[in-house]
């Protein structure tokens, strides 16, 4: 995790936070640190990811003729209690769909 990326990401959840607006975010830990909704990806996952297409490109392969590639699985977090301090609701098939709910 980017320490600094971190500290920026919890300044900008506090004065989101002042005004009431809600922070959805991709940044692994997210909902923990304050984002109402967060979707992550496995780093290493990605990393995996990031390694068979670099291996296909040094194969003589275009990045061009290379498909996009999704992860398996994306995880959603849903943090309840920063929904309760923004007096939100969240709908329930968005708690459905979560993996996660922090409450």
């Amino acid at each position: 995790e980017c320490t600094a990326g971190s500290r920026g990401f919890e300044k900008i959840v506090h004065r989101a936070g002042e005004h009431k607006i809600p922070v959805i975010s991709q940044m692994p830990g997210a909902a923990q640190k304050g984002a109402i909704l967060s979707m992550e990806v496995d780093p290493a996952e990605q990393g995996q990811m990031a390694a068979e297409f670099a291996a296909r490109i040094l194969a003589g392969k275009k990045p061009s003729q290379i498909p996009v590639a999704t992860p398996k699985r994306v995880d959603l977090i849903v943090n309840l209690k920063v929904a309760k301090t923004l007096d939100l609701q969240v709908p329930f098939p968005v708690l459905s769909a979560a993996t996660r709910v922090l409450k």
